[in-house]
């Protein structure tokens, strides 16, 4: 006996509940306006260190109004409740940027170095991700590497560190894979040298 299928739903387009054309497009500019503005405080203050370098209430505040803009986009009943708190929103990003230039907040000074690979690519080295998301949104055809991977791909390399502590001041020229470790009874002389 054959079991019954359950029902095939399709994925549902929530722009075709309720709101038109017309609203989308007003939505749409909203959002491109809030993303804009995002961007460029990312890029003047770094990617995700605005809203923690203010303090906790505006902090809530903040967090609590991105709540409602994500909620009115995908749940909200009306167009125009979504590009009201869509406005709020970007409310909400000049006010984090107001307080945090009004406490004196440092903004983001990148130090990025450069490195030429053997391969013909270039390697750049930042101090933080939010360094790095700010290099990367330049576009450039570049690999990007926090300190923080650096320490790790030391880590996962050994022999560097261990060549450092024998030789302090020493200057990594070429990295190589270990020579593999002789048998336990000594290397077979190959057949040419037997005889």
């Amino acid at each position: 006996m054959a079991k019954a299928q359950p029902p095939v739903t399709q994925p549902t387009d929530i722009r075709s509940a309720g709101w038109s054309a017309d609203d989308w497009r007003r939505v749409q500019s909203t959002v491109d306006g809030v993303d804009a503005l995002a961007v460029e405080m990312e890029r003047r203050w770094g990617v995700g260190r605005l809203r923690l370098i203010v303090d906790d209430e505006l902090r809530g505040k903040f967090d609590r109004q991105a709540r409602l803009w994500n909620d009115a986009l995908w749940e909200g009943p009306t167009a125009a409740d979504a590009i009201y708190h869509g406005q709020a929103m970007a409310r909400a990003w000049q006010a984090l940027d107001r307080a945090a230039s009004e406490a004196g907040c440092l903004q983001l000074e990148k130090e990025v170095w450069e490195v030429g690979l053997g391969d013909g690519t270039v390697a750049a080295l930042v101090r933080t991700g939010a360094e790095a998301h700010e290099v990367v949104r330049e576009g450039r055809a570049m690999k990007v590497y926090t300190m923080a991977e650096i320490g790790r791909l030391l880590d996962a390399f050994p022999e560097i560190i261990k060549a450092k502590d024998v030789f302090p001041g020493s200057i990594v020229t070429a990295v190589r894979e270990p020579l593999p470790e002789l048998p336990a009874g000594g290397d077979d002389l190959p057949e040419i040298m037997a005889g």
